[in-house]
């Protein structure tokens, strides 16, 4: 067969489409990845919960759970809000 089909299977790869494919690819799963974690730690520390393990930790210091230090402020969600707007 010679002429329309005589050669049907790409032997060389388009290397400048693969590298555009690849950074593309990659920058939408990393989003989609880091967007993922970022609101499993919002909903965490807004309802007070330990940002290791889930654990309810609204007032300690550490995590009775798992041992992860709570940083204080960082896991207790509204209340750091009630204690800005106090006099």
């Amino acid at each position: 067969m010679v002429g329309k089909w005589a050669n049907p299977i790409p032997l060389r790869p388009i290397w400048w489409g693969f590298l555009l494919n690849t950074l593309l690819y990659g920058a939408v799963c990393s989003t989609l990845l880091g967007g993922l974690f970022t609101v499993r730690r919002w909903r965490r520390v807004r309802r007070g919960l330990c940002l290791k393990c889930g654990y309810p930790v609204r007032g300690l210091k550490k995590c009775p759970e798992c041992g992860k230090g709570t940083g204080g402020s960082a896991t207790t969600g509204i209340a750091v809000e009630e204690k800005a707007g106090a006099p």
